[in-house]
């Protein structure tokens, strides 16, 4: 089937004159219009799974600033506030490995070894090629007494950044 003639975006109420390109069912085509001398894209989507794709990327994108904000706030010694941002970015986009990482480091630095090393963990499982994830795990694990743990992460932390020095250095010396 061919898609031609206006198409009407109904958020902003343009009129958008275009010629898209052919669509199976199950595809979405990409429509080109020259607005104001300026080329646009507008995938046609079914609105329910535009709508679900716009929060998305809106929820990581406030992710992403929430994850700035606790780097400033951690840079500044206010972990509480660092704390709160990163479980703010968190609870936006759950897949950001970063700000779980983040969260461990400031309960490490509270002592708070459990909960440190569950934040590493998912950290890891959402992204197992993070070797700073692995290097904290390590250190956290270490802190607990769990050396062997900490031995196969320091490996691994090197596995993926061989000039990793902390990792190497931390890892002369456990063993």
């Amino acid at each position: 089937m061919i898609v031609s003639g206006p198409l009407e975006d109904r958020r902003a109420g343009d009129n958008l004159s275009c010629r898209a390109m052919s669509i199976l069912p199950t595809e979405s085509a990409v429509c080109f219009s020259l607005c104001a001398g300026v080329l646009l894209s507008l995938a046609l989507v079914p609105w329910g799974q535009r709508a679900a794709t716009a929060a998305q990327t809106r929820d990581t994108a406030a992710a992403e600033v929430q994850r700035q904000q606790g780097i400033v706030d951690l840079r500044q010694r206010d972990l509480q506030k660092a704390l709160n941002h990163f479980r703010s970015a968190v609870k936006l986009d759950p897949r950001d490995a970063q700000s779980h990482d983040y969260i461990g480091v400031i309960l490490g630095d509270k002592g708070i070894l459990t909960d440190a090393i569950a934040e590493f963990e998912k950290a890891i499982e959402l992204n197992n090629r993070f070797p700073l994830a692995h290097y904290h795990l390590a250190l956290a694990y270490e802190r607990a007494g769990r050396d062997d743990d900490a031995l196969v992460h320091y490996e691994e932390a090197l596995q993926i950044k061989p000039d990793f020095i902390d990792a190497r250095y931390d890892l002369s010396t456990l063993c």
